[in-house]
This record gives structure tokens, sequence and C-alpha cells, in this order.
């Protein structure tokens, strides 16, 4: 049995590999800041040799979102890195005119701002507003406050250190230090709560890449003049690559989730034996159900509410007044009246018709029903009726 444990784990091992679904892909080439999400490290591999993306399991679109974005944040340019980026754009082609300069400069002055980001993560830094508890109202209520605010403030207040915005600056400058580098060095420079945290992720979800901000530009620029097709490809080629990476990344997300058996798979997933009963079975079944009920209900309530005495006056007369107190037409046939006379109001008059008549009504029913629950129990108890537990009595 002992010689034979290394075939078993390695026959488990095999089987547990083949049971989980992996997808690959190939790619022409990686982004230069290419790195693998923390969610998915365990399961996505990348092989040089044969350029392709392997993952073993699902991913979700969160997942697939952080591994699209691959590519370096638009980032505040200085005078002198403005200048030398429109140098590098006009070596490409002819000198842009004044009318393309001032288009340049406009797009530019629209990337975020350290000082932005600042207030942006300041703000988030205040205190929150939460609603009070029954009980903390109680408190208040009992030590004589009259005018009790269901909301309190949570919190302190949290402010970025000069430390702090040292790092903001720090990485306005370097293309390299990452989004979640950034909150990790703010933490250990000072005070920084989730909320900031959270802020700044927010901050720079929007932001646009260097391709994305490229793009804006190459469209601006035309409408303001020509461009040389060096000049295009200058400011297009970092969008392109972004664009195969994301479509990449989309053609693996589909990969993983693509069924290799017909009904195989977790019973909720889509393709499933359980997701197919439910799509073109029940759904089916309740449309056509609920489909008839709708001919059924308009043509008992006709039966039903055909005032031929008394009672069915009454029973026609309410049910027109409830209706029409849940609609705003009501409301507005009878909002001219004063204060004096609220209570003739048709949507007060609803209310208590449902409170008073409607209430006591059901709980003549439900009194009914709890007599009947009580006495067949006891009768089944005593041994009085038995006759469903298998009596041989005729």
């Amino acid at each position: 049995a002992m010689s034979n444990a290394p075939v078993w784990q390695n026959a488990v091992e095999e089987l547990y590999k083949n049971s989980r679904r992996t997808a690959s892909i190939r790619v022409d080439s990686l982004p230069e800041t290419f790195r693998i999400p923390e969610s998915l490290r365990q399961r996505l591999r990348y092989d040089a040799e044969s350029e392709e993306l392997t993952l073993v399991g699902p991913m979700s679109t969160a997942q697939r979102d952080q591994l699209a974005a691959q590519f370096p944040l638009a980032r505040p340019l200085t005078g002198e890195r403005r200048a030398r980026f429109r140098r590098q754009l006009e070596e490409k082609g002819q000198q842009l005119t004044a009318s393309q300069a001032e288009a340049f400069d406009k797009i530019l002055d629209g990337t975020w701002t350290v000082e932005q980001l600042e207030t942006v993560l300041n703000e988030a830094g205040k205190p929150v507003e939460v609603e009070k508890s029954a009980c903390e109202m109680l408190a208040e209520m009992q030590a004589g406050i009259v005018d009790i605010d269901p909301k309190k403030t949570k919190g302190e207040t949290v402010e970025l250190n000069s430390e702090q915005i040292d790092l903001l600056r720090q990485f306005a400058d370097d293309a390299a230090l990452s989004v979640d580098d950034l909150a990790d060095r703010l933490k250990e420079a000072g005070p920084f709560e989730d909320r900031q945290q959270a802020a700044l992720k927010k901050f720079f979800a929007s932001a646009q890449t260097v391709g994305e901000r490229n793009r804006m530009l190459y469209f601006e620029l035309l409408r303001h003049g020509p461009l040389s097709p060096q000049q295009r490809d200058f400011l297009m080629s970092d969008y392109r690559k972004q664009l195969r990476w994301r479509q990449s990344a989309g053609k693996l997300f589909l990969a993983a989730h693509m069924t290799k058996y017909p009904w195989s798979g977790e019973y909720g997933t889509l393709g499933s034996a359980f997701w197919w009963i439910y799509e073109y079975v029940f759904k089916p079944l309740t449309a056509t159900m609920f489909a008839m009920l709708a001919f059924y209900v308009a043509s008992a309530a006709f039966r039903a509410f055909r005032a031929k005495n008394l009672e069915a006056v009454l029973l026609l007369g309410t049910a027109f007044i409830i209706l029409l107190g849940r609609t705003y037409a009501g409301v507005l046939l009878t909002d001219p009246l004063p204060d004096a006379l609220s209570g003739l109001r048709i949507e007060n008059i609803s209310v208590y018709i449902m409170q008073v008549f409607n209430t006591a009504g059901n709980r003549a029913i439900m009194i009914g029903i709890a007599l009947g629950i009580a006495s067949t129990s006891l009768k089944v108890l005593l041994g009085v009726d038995r006759s469903y537990l298998g009596s041989t009595e005729e």
C-alpha cells in the first residue's frame, strides 16, 4: 500500500489539474509595465518561448479589468517635459500651427494635477455622516434632547502631511510608480484611512492613460491642421498597443468561461443543465402562466364588480377608492380640501380602509385559520381523525 502511495498522489494531482479549466491565448507582446494582478498571481502564467498567457480556472470581470489596466497613466507635464514632447512631435513632420499649438496646450492642461489629487484625498479624510441607531436616539430623548438629529459624524479628520504631499509630487514625476505603490507609501508616511485609499483608486480609475491622452491629442490637432503620417503614428502607437492588449485580455476572459463539455461545470454557470432548464423551461412556463392569469383576473374582476345589489355596490365603491387612492390622479382630485377636512382626502380614506376594515377582516380570517389548525391537530393527536395516516377503517 505504501509503494502505491506516490502513484495515487500523482493520479489525484493529475485529476485535480484536469478538472480545472485551462485557457491559453497567444499574445504578440506584453506591455512594458506588465504585472500579474494580485488576485491572479497563483493562476496566471506567461510563457516567453511560446508567447502564451495561460489561466487556470475562471476569471471575473474585475480581474479582467485589472489585467487590461497595464499601461501608464497620463501624468502632468512640467514646462520642460511639455516642450520636449512637442519637439519630438514636430521632428516627425511639420511644425504645429498657432491653432494646433493652442489645442496642444489645452489638452495637456486638462491632465490631473497634484493639487486636485491632494484636495480629493483631504476631502475623503473628513468624517463621514452615518445614521444613528434607535438606541442612541432613545438615549438622547431620555436625556431631554428635543431636536434629535438622526445622523452623526464618524471618524476624525485626516489630512495629508508634507511628506505625503511630496509623495504625490514624486508620483506625478515618476511613471514607474503605480497607484498601489503610492497607496502603500502614503500609509507608511502618515495617517491614511481606507476611505482615502478608496478615493485614490476611484480618482485614477477614470484617469486617462498616455495612449488615451495622445489619441485625444491626435484628433484635436487634426481638427486644426494637417499631420504627417509619422506624427500620426507617433501619437497613436501607444493607444494601438493598449487596444490590442485589452482585446487579448477579453479573449482570455472568454476562453476561461467557454464550456468544454455540454452541461458541464457548476450548476449556476452559463450553459449548465440547471441554467438551461431555468432559461428555456421555467421562464417560458411562468411567462405563459402569468399571461393567462392576467386575462383570468380581468374577467373575474368584471364579473365581481357588477353592481347587482348593495354588497356589490359597496365592494365596487371600496375597490374604486383604494385604487384611486394609490394613484397621483386621485391625490390631485381631493388636494384642494383644507387641512381641517384632510380626513376626507381620498389617499387618507384609502389608508383608513386598509388599516381598519381590511385589518379587521384579516384578523377574523387568521383567527378562523388558527382555530381550524388547533382543532385538526387535536383530532390527530387524540386519534379521532387518522384516516390519512393509514387507518384500515373504511
